[in-house]
C-alpha cells in the first residue's frame, strides 16, 4: 500500500506504533470518529447501516469471528461455506460487500469473483481474506479485481474500518 510502519518501545513502559498509509481523504468519510476508549467501537456507525455483507469462507471458526465483529454494529450479513453456495447466495441477495476467502476446496475465491462478474454490469465489491500476507501475493489478488484484501488473522478496527471506507460509496 505504499505506506510506512514505525515503533518506539519502551521497557516497562510501552510501545506507540504508527502506521501512515497514503490514501486521499473522501469528503463522505469523516475526519474524526466517535470511538469508545473503553471498547474501541464506533458508537455511531451511520455509514455501515446501508451494508449488506456476505460471509464466505469454508472454515466455520473464520465465520463466526467475522459474524461476531458484525454484530454489535448491527449490520446485515449472510454467509455462505463453499464457493459454490457464494455463487448461490450472490444470484439471490442483493450484497454490495462480499468478504471472501481466497483458499476454498470447492472453488477458490479467484473463481467465484470471476465467474460472478464475468457476466454482470455491476459488481458488489469484493474483499479477499487470505493468510497470504506477502506484497506479490497482495498484488496478485488486487491485480485479479478486487478491492481489498484483509489479512488474516484480522481485527475488529481492521475490518469495520474497512466496511466503513468501502460504504461511503453506496
Amino acid at each position: 500500500m505504499h505506506g510506512s510502519i514505525n515503533f518506539e518501545s519502551e521497557e516497562d513502559k510501552g510501545s506507540r506504533f504508527e502506521v501512515r498509509l497514503p490514501f486521499e481523504l473522501n469528503a463522505a468519510i469523516p475526519e474524526t470518529t466517535n470511538v469508545d476508549e473503553q471498547t474501541g467501537r464506533d458508537d455511531h456507525p451511520d455509514r455501515l447501516n446501508q451494508a449488506n455483507v456476505l460471509i464466505v469462507d469454508d472454515n466455520d471458526v473464520n465465520r463466526l469471528v467475522l459474524k461476531t465483529f458484525l454484530d454489535p454494529y448491527h449490520i446485515q450479513y449472510s454467509e455462505a461455506s463453499s464457493g459454490t453456495e457464494a455463487m448461490q447466495q450472490l444470484k439471490t441477495g442483493k450484497f454490495n460487500i462480499v468478504l471472501l476467502d481466497i483458499n476454498m476446496p470447492d472453488m477458490s475465491g479467484f473463481e467465484v469473483r470471476e465467474q460472478y462478474c464475468h457476466t454482470k454490469v455491476s459488481c458488489p465489491q469484493f474483499v479477499a481474506v487470505t493468510a497470504h500476507a506477502f506484497e506479490e501475493e497482495i498484488d496478485h489478488i488486487l491485480d485479479a479485481g478486487f478491492d481489498e484484501c484483509l489479512i488474516k488473522p484480522i481485527s475488529e478496527a481492521e475490518l469495520i474500518g474497512m466496511l466503513k471506507w468501502l460504504s461511503a460509496a453506496f
